[in-house]
C-alpha cells in the first residue's frame, strides 16, 4: 500500500474517457501553494482566535436571550424548555461536530443532555438528534447512528399525545444509515438496518433492512424472517 502522499492511479478512469481540465495552470498553482504557505503563520493565530470569538458570541446569545426572557416573563413555560439553549448548545453544537474518530466523547456529551445511550456502537457527526425531550432517545448497546442523521422525539404526531410515547429507540445492534431521518414514536429492532437517506416513520422489526422515504422492509437478515416467510420457504 502507498502512503497517502503517494501518487494512487485507478486503472478503471481510462476506460470511463473522462473530461477533466485543470483549474490552473502548473506556474498558477505554484504562486497559490506560495501564497497558502505565507498566510499560514497568520492563520495559525487568526482561525483559533476567531472559532473562540465565534463560539463564544453564539453562547453569550444564547445565554442572554434565555435570561432576557426571564426578566421580561416571555420564557417558554414547562420543564422541558427550562435548560433547552443548553441542551441544544451540547449537543447539536458542540457533540455534533466533534471530530469523527472521538466518538467516545461524542457519547458522553449526548449522555449529559439525557439521552439514554449505551456501550459499544457509535454515532456520527453532523446529525441533529432531540433536544427538547432528549430522554426520549434511547440508544441500546452497539446500536449505531451514522453521520447527518436526524432523531426527532417531539411534537404533533397523529394518535401520540404524551411525550413518552413520542420516544425514538434504537434496539442493540441496529444500524441507521448515513442522512436518515427518523420521526417520534419508533423503534428500529435488533440488528436491524435503515439505508442511507430513509424516511422512517413505523418502526422496523428486528432482523430487518429497510430503505426509502418511507423506509419499506426489503428483507430480513437470515435468523429473523417472520414466522409465515419461514414456513412458506420449507
Amino acid at each position: 500500500m502507498k502512503a497517502f502522499w503517494q501518487n494512487r492511479e485507478n486503472p478503471n478512469l481510462e476506460a470511463l474517457n473522462l473530461k477533466i481540465t485543470p483549474e490552473y495552470t502548473k506556474g498558477q498553482s505554484a504562486v497559490i501553494a506560495v501564497l497558502i504557505v505565507l498566510l499560514m503563520p497568520v492563520m495559525l493565530i487568526a482561525y483559533p482566535v476567531g472559532k473562540l470569538l465565534l463560539g463564544a458570541f453564539e453562547l453569550a446569545g444564547q445565554i442572554g436571550f434565555y435570561l432576557g426572557d426571564l426578566l421580561f416573563g416571555k420564557h417558554a413555560k414547562g420543564d422541558a424548555y427550562r435548560f433547552q439553549w443548553l441542551r441544544t448548545f451540547i449537543a447539536n453544537n458542540v457533540a455534533a461536530n466533534v471530530p469523527h474518530i472521538n466518538t467516545h466523547f461524542r457519547k458522553f456529551l449526548y449522555r449529559l443532555t439525557g439521552m439514554k445511550i449505551g456501550r459499544g456502537g457509535f454515532i456520527g457527526q453532523n446529525g441533529f438528534l432531540e433536544d427538547l425531550h432528549s430522554e426520549n432517545v434511547v440508544l441500546e448497546d452497539d446500536a449505531t447512528i451514522s453521520f447527518g442523521v436526524t432523531i426527532v422525539a417531539h411534537g404533533p404526531k397523529r394518535n401520540i399525545t404524551r411525550a413518552e410515547d413520542k420516544m425514538v429507540i434504537l434496539r442493540r445492534g441496529a444500524y441507521v444509515g448515513a442522512a436518515s431521518v427518523l420521526i417520534p414514536g419508533i423503534e428500529i429492532g435488533e440488528k436491524a438496518t435503515v439505508g442511507a437517506g430513509s424516511v422512517v416513520t413505523k418502526s422496523i422489526p428486528a432482523g430487518a433492512v429497510a430503505a426509502g422515504a418511507p423506509a419499506r422492509i426489503l428483507y430480513y437478515k437470515p435468523g429473523y424472517e417472520p414466522a409465515e416467510s419461514a414456513q412458506s420457504g420449507k
